[in-house]
């Protein structure tokens, strides 16, 4: 009975804090890698080391777990690109070189929505 007392607790305390700090930032993105806007910010985050690549606005689905999320981009100045990541899409969840080289693969084969 105790180790459930003790996992209860933890449990609470873990998510009084998340509200806590969802709370303090008024649900704003707070930048970070991991938390609610985690895939968001990975994914904006390689979109802008990529060379050449601009990223003009953003947009997230505003609920608890941001399942939706795009970017219009620019590349080198061309027509602008619109990236759409549905919440079943396998990009979202790589991340470093992996993430950056698959975006790259994407827009080289312009497998993105155009304006």
């Amino acid at each position: 009975m105790s180790k459930f007392i003790t996992k209860t607790a933890i449990l609470v305390l873990l998510t009084s804090s998340n509200l806590a700090v969802s709370y303090l930032h008024g649900c704003r993105n707070p930048g970070l890698a991991f938390g609610d806007y985690s895939k968001f910010n990975r994914v904006r985050a390689a979109l802008e080391s990529i060379d050449g690549v601009t990223v003009e606005q953003t947009w997230v689905h505003q609920d608890v777990t941001q399942e939706n999320f795009g970017f219009y981009i620019r590349i080198n100045n061309s027509q602008p690109l619109h990236l759409i990541f549905q919440q079943d899409n396998r990009l979202k969840n790589l991340r470093g070189a992996r993430l950056v080289e698959e975006l790259k693969n994407m827009i080289k084969a312009k497998a993105v929505w155009i304006i």
